[in-house]
């Protein structure tokens, strides 16, 4: 039987005792000719299979980082062990169902099952051709290099508006659900130019997580 959350997220109960996190998009009619997005269904990853649940479970809204956080997130980076490519660093899953793996090897075991093409994740550490990332709710593990590419992509942590120019009394393109991924087509000290679902425009950096505080590309 599902579980109702915030936000339209449904817990239903895996077969295995686990649960699957369901997230994703829609549009919705909205003023001005803008588009809305916002969750609807659409795995997003299946949570460890060892967890019990012994009451309902809690949803707390997720809110976007102060800057105060965000000044913390400028981290000294260093060459991968073996790519040499700067390590903290974002990339995003390159398919619709990736494994990640306690260690790096296909012996360990799955600890999650993410179902988002594109969902971005943090690259911390490099073993041969295995990469060692963490999500944006902080849980980390394995994945083959090949289940990541260097495309960039932001999550929305909060609801967030997309304008046609990066000025905030420019024309509004759309409102954007939390968890919502979005393509990074180029990102400045404070704003990131981003696309989805064919939408085009400027949104604040701040609501994002998958881009640094302090990157600019």
């Amino acid at each position: 039987m599902a579980q109702g959350g915030a936000r339209g997220k449904i817990y239903p109960r895996h077969p295995e005792g686990g649960l699957r996190f369901r997230e994703g998009l829609r549009r919705l009619t909205a003023p001005a000719g803008s588009a809305y997005l916002a969750p609807m269904t659409g795995y997003l990853r299946l949570t460890r299979l060892i967890v019990a649940l012994a009451a309902p479970l809690a949803v707390a809204p997720v809110v976007a980082a102060p800057a105060a956080a965000q000044e913390a997130e400028r981290v000294e980076t260093a060459p991968g062990r073996v790519t040499g490519r700067p390590t903290p660093r974002f990339e995003s899953l390159r398919n619709a169902e990736t494994n990640l793996r306690v260690g790096p090897s296909e012996n360990y075991k799955i600890l999650w099952v993410y179902h988002r093409r594109g969902m971005p994740v943090k690259v911390i550490d490099e073993y041969d051709v295995w990469r060692r990332v963490e999500d944006s709710q902080g849980d980390s593990g394995w994945l083959h290099h090949a289940q990541i590419s260097p495309a960039r992509t932001g999550l929305t942590l909060e609801e967030t508006e997309i304008r046609a120019e990066p000025a905030a009394d420019s024309k509004l393109v759309a409102r954007v659900g939390p968890t919502v991924a979005l393509h990074l087509l180029e990102c400045r000290v404070e704003i990131c130019r981003v696309e989805v679902d064919g939408l085009m425009g400027w949104t604040p950096k701040a609501p994002l997580w998958g881009v640094g505080a302090a990157e600019v590309f």
